[in-house]
């Protein structure tokens, strides 16, 4: 090796060593300034109110079905109030499976 390669070579040798010294001690900085942890605020538990029960006057039965929609297959018409037995022997009504709410029958099938 000739004295300008090997100077050469040791000056990229001390680069080197310089740069992983500037990294060491940038890594090893002053801690940041720290930051509040955010707490939650608390909400307001809500007060329970009743929720009111239609009146049959209104075109609602007591169980939460209207009375005052037509019985059909059409768009917007009520479904017939159908049964259908169950393995144990009794039977159910679309109305008893509903509970008073909306339901969506899907038929689906591929032939």
């Amino acid at each position: 090796m000739t004295t300008r390669s090997a100077s050469t070579s040791r000056l990229i040798r001390a680069g080197a060593a310089l740069l992983l010294l500037l990294a060491t001690l940038a890594a090893c900085g002053a801690d940041p300034t720290a930051t509040p942890v955010p707490q939650p605020t608390p909400t307001p538990e809500p007060e329970p109110t009743a929720t009111p029960k239609p009146a049959a006057s209104d075109g609602m039965a007591p169980g939460g079905w209207r009375t005052d929609v037509a019985v059909g297959s059409n768009h917007g018409a009520r479904a017939f109030d159908s049964s259908i037995a169950l393995p144990d022997g009794s039977t159910a009504t679309l109305e008893s499976a509903a509970g008073g709410r909306a339901v969506l029958l899907y038929f689906f099938a591929t032939w």
